[in-house]
């Protein structure tokens, strides 16, 4: 086999064994998008623009000061049990809008319907009206007891109340401190729950990642793997390499993967994390495996120091420590 072609596929073992060793998910963002660069050839600044696109948790919160970041972390709070008495007062097409701790006062908002058909249930049609109204912070306990919902419901609902009042007063202290970047640090906390989700399901898809592994490293037979057959279907649904003539008049294999469809919000919306992910690391996996000249899957171990998965150097048993441990 080629120098070259050697090197090719120990970039993309190590695309796959860095997302699968990331220590935590703000690491494995980091190499996967520096990988993605080395290994397909992408621009110099694509790994801080896809960061951007895809930011790490510390990224969010390190230019803030440390009263700034106590201020983020009681907004996070507060906007988590906003939401979590929003999801039971929505059963009557009711919702907070907030709590003003100046006047000690709650704004809601009802949804009216206007409708004939009294079964319609979705107020997110036309055919709603919305309605303002405030209740003063001594009376929301009769407003709850009113509610038509069940007693345990309304127990836990008056207890997420109390705590949603102590927060928004200790914003309204904090905010003093805080007024020239109040409203972009608002912001950050209202956008931050996609970010917490994008790295619930990096973690998530890292698990899967090294059990498949692992279990590749154990098992004679591929097919044998649980999950490694949904890796295979989805590598065969990939982009094919088209071939490319290079400045040496070669004609040798293109790229797979196009950089600009990593960084456009318009084509990668959240629910396409798939293809930005799980296709890149499915290719490089069965790419380092497949190959004959190779044999990629008996070059695949765990070290028995660290955990880590690595690359054998050559085809040998006994090598049983990455190259760090080593």
């Amino acid at each position: 086999m080629e120098k070259q072609e050697k090197e090719k596929l120990s970039r993309y073992g190590k695309l796959v064994w860095d997302f699968a060793n990331g220590k935590t998910t703000d690491d494995i963002l980091t190499s996967f998008f520096k990988n993605l660069q080395s290994t397909f050839n992408f621009s110099n600044d694509f790994t801080k623009k896809a960061l951007t696109r895809f930011p790490t948790k510390q990224s969010v919160i390190d230019t803030l000061s440390e009263k700034e970041q106590n201020l983020f972390q009681i907004l996070l709070k507060r906007n988590e049990i906003l939401e979590s008495c929003n999801i039971t007062f929505s059963s009557c097409f009711c919702y907070i809008d907030k709590y003003d701790p100046i006047n000690s006062i709650f704004i809601f908002s009802e949804k009216q319907w206007l409708g004939s058909d009294v079964n319609h249930i979705n107020p997110d049609e036309p055919g709603y009206e919305k309605e303002t109204f405030s209740i003063p912070e001594n009376e929301i306990e009769k407003f709850i007891n009113n509610f038509k919902i069940e007693d345990s419901l309304k127990i836990d609902l008056k207890a997420n109340m109390e705590t949603l009042t102590t927060l928004c007063r200790q914003i309204e202290i904090i905010k003093g401190d805080t007024s020239d970047c109040f409203a972009e640090i608002e912001k950050m906390a209202k956008d931050y729950p996609e970010t917490s989700d994008l790295h619930d399901y990096v973690k998530e898809t890292q698990v899967g990642l090294k059990h498949i592994i692992l279990k590749i490293i154990e098992t004679d037979n591929n097919d044998e793997v649980d999950g490694f057959k949904s890796h295979l279907s989805l590598y065969n649904k990939g982009p094919e390499v088209k071939y490319i003539v290079n400045d040496e008049d070669k004609l040798i294999d293109g790229f797979p993967f196009i950089e600009e469809h990593f960084l456009d919000n318009d084509t990668l919306p959240i629910f396409q994390r798939e293809q930005v992910f799980n296709a890149p690391i499915n290719y490089c996996l069965v790419e380092f495996l497949k190959n004959p000249e190779y044999y990629g899957k008996q070059r695949i171990a765990e070290c028995k120091l660290c955990n880590c998965i690595f690359s054998k150097s050559r085809l040998n048993t006994r090598q049983l420590y990455c190259p760090v441990c080593s």
